[in-house]
């Protein structure tokens, strides 16, 4: 339907020229070829991808992008040159389907496909492809808890990406580093420094609702890290209100920021309210994922810590048994909180019978 749109809107409608068309072409061909990468992931699952199936889908881009005519004309044309061309765009794939990889979990193959990439990108001297590269070895380094070389990787790709005037690489780099460095890192003054660039990043974008909100989400964050909860709780609902708007409710990121929520609400010392946003991250977690997936085990800690400051100990009690259900034995962060959790119940739970 896209395609048959786009070559409508030069054809029939003459609201755009060929170039534009041909470049409209381009996107619908790449995100084809994201689809047929998460098909061919999805077919070939085990129980480790299947757990992370949904993020897989959600995780393939919006063909509504390649119908903004602004972004589109922005972007660079493929090399005339067919053997470069062929070099560049495989290696756009690699990147694709690496993204796709780290998704589901398969962080090893994800990394291999992004530096095999990279080196198309060396070998071309292509420098828009090299900060791709670099930005997703970062994203993956990061989801393998090395956060270290997660900061390192992200910061070069974004400098190869300023460089070469790719605006949303830049500004999704910046966007992750905030929440590397500043949140998982806890240097939130330099934190603080990457909101800045952040910022200027999305203002060169121009009106990009998600991207703004996924911004206002990880400095939510360094709010947190930061011990405020008022300005935490402020961003993180910020975050959310246009997630909804445009993800609609049920969706993963919907989930994670009610998570979030919850985590500041306990802090701050209101556990009702944040069992009833837990609460609501767990049904939408136990509905997109399945039972028994390990996010489902992370809202269920916070159901549980919510419930032990209420001292509602039955009621903690089922949630962390649950919680340790899904985890035993994985050597998750969530099954290392859940061992916290229940030790905490055994010593504040009055003894029965007295």
């Amino acid at each position: 339907t896209a395609a048959r749109t786009a070559c409508e809107d030069t054809h029939v409608r003459h609201v755009q020229s060929e170039a534009l068309l041909d470049l409209r072409g381009e996107c619908l061909e790449r995100h084809r070829h994201e689809l047929g990468a998460a098909v061919r992931l999805l077919a070939r699952a085990d129980p480790a991808m299947l757990a992370n199936a949904v993020q897989v889908v959600h995780g393939l881009p919006w063909i509504a992008a390649c119908e903004d005519l602004e972004a589109v004309a922005s972007e660079r044309r493929l090399p005339s040159d067919p053997e470069q061309r062929a070099t560049l765009t495989q290696g756009t794939a690699e990147l694709g389907e690496a993204r796709l990889l780290e998704l589901s979990g398969r962080y090893a193959e994800a990394a291999t496909l992004a530096e095999r990439a990279h080196d198309r990108a060396e070998a071309l001297a292509d420098e828009p492809l090299r900060a791709a590269a670099d930005l997703r070895l970062g994203s993956i380094a990061a989801s393998r808890g090395d956060h270290g070389t997660s900061r390192r990787l992200l910061l070069r790709g974004i400098q190869t990406a300023e460089g070469a005037r790719q605006d949303e690489l830049a500004a999704d780099g910046w966007i992750r580093l905030l929440w590397v460095a500043g949140v998982e890192l806890e240097d939130t003054e330099q934190g603080d420094i990457w909101v800045g660039f952040a910022r200027a990043a999305l203002r060169r974008l121009g009106d990009d609702p998600l991207r703004e909100a996924e911004l206002v989400h990880n400095l939510g964050g360094l709010y947190y890290r930061r011990g405020r909860w008022s300005e935490a709780l402020e961003h993180y609902q910020r975050a959310l209100e246009v997630q909804r708007a445009r993800l609609g409710e049920e969706a993963p990121d919907v989930a994670r920021t009610l998570n979030h929520i919850a985590n500041v609400l306990l802090m701050s010392g209101e556990p009702r309210r944040s069992l009833g946003y837990s609460q609501r991250s767990l049904e939408l977690r136990r509905e997109l994922l399945g039972p028994q997936h390990p996010l489902v085990a992370a809202s269920l800690n916070n159901v549980a810590s919510a419930h032990l400051q209420l001292h509602a100990w039955d009621d903690a009690r089922r949630a962390i048994d649950e919680s340790l259900a899904i985890t035993e034995g994985s050597r998750l962060a969530e099954e290392t909180v859940a061992r916290e959790l229940q030790a905490r119940l055994a010593k504040e739970e009055p003894r029965r019978g007295r």
